[in-house]
């Protein structure tokens, strides 16, 4: 055996390894500690069963589904709002909710749902529809997908059904002519119609933007409007997760966002694992930032997961300072040269100090597992500083999220420039031929003149985010991004335009100080 692989060895198993002593995956059968089951309940993807609050938007879904799918009558809901305001999760659940409804009718309901993200051209929609409805296109023409499904959902026969359609990110079918969004609605609009359709965004006025014919042909949708989540919302959701974990509150499902952090003597309940000034911090700070409960979720589990990494530290800690009162020599004490030795001469000696290692994770891991909910230590307000400090970046960052979206594009141009090495091209008048370039290819945006070009860059610079360089003909000035590239992406993360934009040009989305 090679010297190297020996040092390699003797780090992982040497008490100066710090973290690594917890190299050794833990045994699926242990018991996850009340932080750590806390901590996925937060994450995006964990699956609660409810959504608390939101009962008016609530109500108005199911009115839409009673009115339109059950009947059954053809129709369009058009749902908006900022992201994180809890759209498609609502509209889930509600359809969920409703599934026997769905089955009891004397009707049939097929359910298609789509991320229109998924789809790389607009005119695929159709197919993907068809698909979801296990349906094939008859022939291989072009408009073949079309026609099948203007069959389908236009054409009367003697079967009963309801085609319900769920297209999220919606205004991911924008195209220059509108024509795939004409299509659907107004076929959710035909008299006879067997199709209800159902369009998430987060823009508030794309009917009005870019359907305008809409309303000339009497086929524009209902709307429904999520506003971005209040302070009292935000803590209700985070105390219902908190709450969901004692066995006094798994039988609550009211929904309601009024009286979840009330006990039966209307005394205000005590929240496991997280003080409830740091709850009403989180709640409050997301509330005025953005409003997105995604963002709040992700602090929430950043801080738990802080004070689990804490608290296995100081265990871990106090465990060493136990060894050599037990006889037992700290592992840092072996030194490397006669490690070696006795892995040459035998393997027993490693054996020993592999097992020396892995009891001493395992006990740190299992006195930590023993922890009740209110044994376990508490997300405390300053760890939720250092979350949101995190999450909502530099004032730079802020500054930037706080531009128009033009300002955005010439800044994200100015990243695409940087990172294909083409930093001699900065030029005020090739920038904005880049500029007018990348507008184009977005077909969602057109781009401003020259003179309103020139304000935009005269606005940035004021702001400190470029630099113009001097030269008697304007178009020739120099430009230089101030900020790091890392910084101009996570300001215009999250926007759909923007995210458009960067995809197409293969920008790199997780760049760093490079």
């Amino acid at each position: 055996m090679s010297a190297n692989s020996l040092r390699k060895r003797a780090f992982v198993y040497s008490d100066d390894a710090g973290e690594n002593l917890d190299v050794c995956p833990p045994s699926p059968t242990k018991k996850r500690t009340p932080s750590r089951r806390t901590s996925e309940l937060f994450r995006r993807t964990a699956e609660t069963h409810r959504l608390v609050g939101r009962e008016a938007e609530r109500k108005t879904i199911r009115e839409f589904c009673e009115n339109h799918i059950l009947v059954p009558k053809a129709g369009s809901l058009y749902i908006s709002g900022q992201p994180g305001t809890g759209k498609t999760a609502l509209l889930k659940e509600v359809m969920r909710d409703m599934e026997r409804e769905m089955k009891d009718v004397e009707h049939e309901v097929k359910t298609a749902t789509i991320n229109c993200m998924t789809v790389k051209d607009p005119r695929l929609v159709y197919q993907k529809l068809l698909i979801e409805m296990g349906y094939v296109a008859e022939s291989k023409e072009k408009d073949a997908a079309i026609k099948s499904l203007e069959s389908l959902v236009l054409k009367s026969n003697k079967k009963k059904i309801m085609y319900v359609v769920v297209l999220d990110e919606i205004d991911q079918l924008l195209t220059k002519d509108q024509d795939v969004l004409y299509k659907l609605f107004e076929w959710a609009s035909t008299e006879g119609s067997k199709l209800t359709l159902f369009g998430i965004a987060n823009a508030l006025d794309m009917t009005d933007r870019f359907l305008p014919r809409l309303k000339a042909r009497d086929c524009e949708p209902q709307l429904l409007n999520f506003n971005p989540y209040q302070v009292a919302e935000i803590r209700a959701i985070i105390m219902d997760r908190l709450f969901s974990l004692e066995d006094d509150t798994k039988d609550e499902s009211n929904g309601k966002v009024e009286g979840k952090d009330k006990s039966e003597t209307g005394k205000p309940r005590v929240a496991p694992l997280m003080q409830r000034a740091a709850i009403e911090l989180c709640a409050r700070k997301v509330a005025a930032a953005t409003g997105d409960l995604r963002k709040a979720l992700d602090i929430c589990r950043q801080t738990i997961e802080m004070v689990e990494l804490e608290t296995r530290k100081k265990e871990r800690l106090e465990k060493r300072q136990s060894l050599p009162q037990r006889g037992l020599a700290p592992l840092s004490e072996i030194r490397l040269a006669n490690l070696e030795n006795q892995v040459a001469g035998s393997s027993e000696n490693a054996t020993a100090a592999r097992r020396q290692s892995g009891s001493f994770a395992d006990a740190v891991s299992s006195k930590a597992a023993k922890l009740t909910l209110q044994d376990a230590p508490k997300v405390t307000v300053e760890h939720v500083k250092k979350a949101l400090a995190s999450a909502f970046g530099s004032p730079v960052v802020q500054k930037m999220k706080a531009l128009n979206v033009h300002q955005k594009i010439v800044l994200a141009v100015l990243v695409m420039k940087i990172q294909s090495g083409k930093t001699v091209d900065c030029e005020v008048g090739k920038v904005f031929d880049h500029y007018t370039t990348t507008c184009r290819s977005s077909n969602k945006i057109g781009a401003v003149n020259r003179g309103e070009y020139q304000d935009l860059i005269n606005m940035l610079e004021a702001n400190g985010l470029i630099t113009l360089g001097k030269s008697k003909e304007e178009r020739l000035r120099k430009i230089g991004l101030v900020p790091r590239e890392s910084e101009v992406l996570d300001a215009t993360r999250g926007q759909d335009i923007l995210d458009t934009i960067l995809a197409k040009a293969g920008v790199k989305m997780d760049a760093t100080d490079m």
